[in-house]
């Protein structure tokens, strides 16, 4: 029998001639993400002050094989290699015999960089292994929701009958969905998505995020928009990514005065129906910490698909955040801040630590 030639290549920081490259690979990747593309890398470059480092593994005709998007992101923490903040799934995609490879590259440029750690939001399991084998820590204290897209008529039936009673009383409360194709009210959005933060107990990204999220990713039909208006008021409202055939809620609000209106499930599920309209396979919900209960029976109640999710950490004697003391005590201090100060402290104290 015949062995299978190595392929000669190399590892380095993406440049602006591997674009083409880089599109066509990420076209033939199933695990691929909006968050891996070159426009989420944009959003994120044209938002926030961090040094990216997008290794690329490429052979002698400058083909890409594998993929691995890094950040410097420097806090009063101190500063890490992550991959991708602001995202809710980054790490590296391709050809496994090539992955290991990078994972020591990253491990190598954290050293360079002077980070004190690196953290890899790694969706796929089938790469636990490479990591491990260097040295990295995986925290499963997450859970990912996503649903099936069917027929309307096939979904209704299979989600919670106190689902379908909250959705029909949506209806009944004359509440209508809004797509919006132009000029959105992301100041509205913001105020919102303040209240919901406030509410949940987690630090808010500065507008900004959501401005450029708009102005780059919607005019090529990778974001959409939604809000639910009660009189002619907006009360909910969710951002959606696009890709290959998925589509993930990226962030989604609403108006703590007006929850019992039901706009929330009334929302998710206007938006199944649009997905279904428009040949989605899929809606992501994107992660929740396990201890929020509320969150993932509500996701739940649309019939979920819920598997562990968790983040790579390096070294492996990394502690994850979310764990200690002080996340739970700041997640209830942020309960008490004002809509106010909210607005203005907390996009400072998200940039001071990450």
């Amino acid at each position: 029998m015949g062995h299978k030639t190595a392929i000669k290549v190399k590892i380095e920081p993406y440049c602006e001639e591997d674009r083409e490259s880089y599109e066509e690979f990420l076209s033939k990747r199933p695990e691929a993400t909006i968050y891996h593309t070159l426009l989420w890398k944009k959003v994120i470059d044209t938002s926030f002050n961090y040094k990216s480092i997008y290794l690329v593994t490429k052979d002698i005709k400058n083909k890409i094989h594998a993929i691995f998007p890094l950040y410097c992101v420097k806090t009063l923490l101190g500063c890490r290699l992550e991959s991708i903040p602001f995202s809710i799934y980054g790490g590296a995609i391709g050809d496994k015999e090539f992955i290991e490879k990078m994972i020591k590259k990253a491990i190598q440029l954290k050293e360079e960089l002077n980070c004190n750690c690196i953290l890899v939001k790694q969706p796929s399991s089938n790469l636990d292994t490479e990591f491990k084998k260097n040295a990295f820590i995986k925290h499963e204290n997450r859970l990912n929701q996503y649903i099936n897209i069917e027929k309307p008529e096939l979904l209704w039936k299979q989600i919670k009958k106190s689902n379908r009673n909250a959705i029909r009383q949506g209806l009944k409360n004359e509440l209508k969905l809004e797509r919006v194709n132009k000029n959105p009210n992301i100041e509205e959005f913001y105020r919102l998505d303040l209240m919901t933060r406030k509410r949940t107990g987690f630090l808010p990204p500065p507008i900004i995020l959501y401005k450029k999220m708009w102005e780059i990713l919607h005019p090529k039909g990778y974001l959409e928009l939604f809000n639910i208006k009660y009189n002619s008021k907006t009360i909910a409202s969710a951002l959606f990514l696009l890709f290959n055939k998925k589509i993930i809620c990226a962030c989604a609000t609403s108006d703590t005065q007006n929850l019992k209106l039901r706009p929330n499930n009334l929302l998710l599920w206007k938006v199944l129906e649009w997905a279904y309209e428009n040949n989605y396979e899929t809606l992501d919900l994107g992660m929740t910490l396990i201890d929020g209960e509320g969150l993932i029976f509500f996701k739940k109640s649309f019939n979920t698909n819920d598997t562990l999710y968790g983040h790579q950490y390096y070294p492996d004697s990394v502690i994850s955040f979310e764990n200690t003391a002080v996340n739970k005590l700041g997640r209830i201090s942020i309960k008490l801040i004002p809509i106010g100060l909210m607005k203005y402290a907390g996009p400072y104290l998200t940039s001071k630590f990450g």
